[in-house]
């Protein structure tokens, strides 16, 4: 049964959501390749899925909890270090990895690689850059790069017939370091990685990411809608991201319309917030 609730962001998250996910991360057993709890926010751009995300994760450090790779008020990617045994809670953003404003499928399909350890299937559009990366399991190596919400102007990139992301570890009998390439919205292309520990928590949040695929290993998943619908979400995500959104929002909001079409999410979720 999905539980519905109204999330208003001048407001404190509700002291039994802030629960389900803290328990959901601290608790759960992931699946796949994941080792520990796996919470999913999705939703339609604009829907408020990143304000939600926040107000959950200033709720987790409020309860103790050190968030591990997050993004900063800059859209900026940092990696902490912590004790060992502390609680790390660490934040997966797919828009950090769609290859362009046609890569929705492809994010979604590097999602369900990183998550489950199924190298994904071929694609109709994404860059092999964009997907999860090999990485020496012993490399300490973290990278920086531009954040997606701000969207940079230009050509969208060349979308080849077909790519397979390929995921870090599959096959291996101990879970190593995985991640993904950030994809650089000014260069049209792949940047840096970011690593992440299949042995932590983690919480992802962006268009794409609830699928039957990810939702069999997750714990806790969560659909964002906003309550006075498409004109309402369009006019925040054009606030947000600014005008240079603009001549992309038809584009994008048709790949919002594909994913819920082919994947329900709606229905999937453990979880549906209005905002």
């Amino acid at each position: 049964m999905t539980l519905t609730l109204t999330f208003d962001a001048d407001k404190r998250i509700p002291p039994w959501l802030l629960t389900r996910v803290r328990s959901a991360l601290l608790h759960g057993h992931g699946g796949g390749r994941w080792r520990a709890g796996i919470v999913l926010v999705d939703g339609p751009s604009g829907s408020g899925k990143t304000t939600l995300t926040r107000a959950l994760l200033e709720g987790l450090r409020t309860s103790g909890i050190r968030i591990g790779v997050h993004l900063d008020a800059g859209h900026m990617i940092a990696e902490l270090r912590v004790r060992p045994r502390a609680p790390q809670v660490q934040v997966l953003r797919p828009d950090l990895f769609y290859p362009g404003w046609l890569g929705m499928q492809a994010g979604t399909a590097a999602v369900e690689a990183l998550l489950t350890g199924i190298p994904a299937v071929d694609v109709g559009a994404g860059v092999l850059g964009s997907g999860p990366l090999t990485v020496n399991a012993r490399s300490d190596t973290s990278a920086t790069g531009p954040g997606a919400p701000a969207k940079a102007t230009g050509e969208a990139p060349p979308v080849p017939a077909k790519t397979r992301a390929m995921a870090l570890g599959h096959g291996q009998k101990r879970p190593g370091r995985t991640g993904h390439r950030v994809w650089d919205w000014h260069h049209s292309r792949a940047g840096g990685a970011v690593l992440l520990d299949p042995t932590r928590p983690v919480l992802v949040e962006g268009c794409g990411c609830l699928t039957p695929r990810t939702s069999a290993v997750a714990d806790l998943a969560v659909w964002v809608e906003a309550a006075k619908g498409h004109d309402e979400r369009r006019t925040r995500a054009l606030a947000r991201d600014g005008q240079v959104f603009d001549p992309w929002w038809q584009t994008w909001a048709e790949q919002d319309r594909a994913h819920l079409v082919r994947h329900r999410p709606d229905l999937l979720a453990d979880i549906r917030v209005l905002t």
